[in-house]
């Protein structure tokens, strides 16, 4: 019951954090959160993990850690349940992937 607080906490944390534009904190916070949940077997916290995910996800796009992103977005994919979140996260995926091809012509061309 201590690590289910303690992840809810870490998640509220990393909240704050978003929301005054400290997006390492934030990453820092999320990851935490998610290491305490992995932890915690049997943990029921299914939607919780999910919205770290999404935070995690959105927050390394934001800073343009998009290998970071893919990572926390295909894990959120494995666990998305209903219809509408599989077409939403394979999206976000093909947008994070298309970014990432960008990213490498980009330095490739010297830009």
């Amino acid at each position: 019951e201590d690590r289910k607080v303690e992840a809810r906490a870490l998640g509220n944390l990393a909240m704050v954090y978003v929301k005054s534009n400290d997006g390492a904190e934030a990453i820092a916070r999320y990851r935490e959160c998610l290491a305490l949940m992995d932890m915690t077997a049997g943990n029921g916290f299914d939607a919780l993990k999910k919205k770290v995910l999404n935070g995690l996800t959105l927050k390394c796009m934001a800073m343009e850690r998009l290998r970071d992103a893919r990572y926390y977005c295909e894990q959120h994919l494995r666990s998305a349940t209903t219809k509408t979140n599989v077409d939403v996260l394979t999206k976000r995926l093909q947008d994070i992937g298309d970014a990432i091809i960008d990213e490498g012509m980009r330095l490739s061309d010297g830009r």
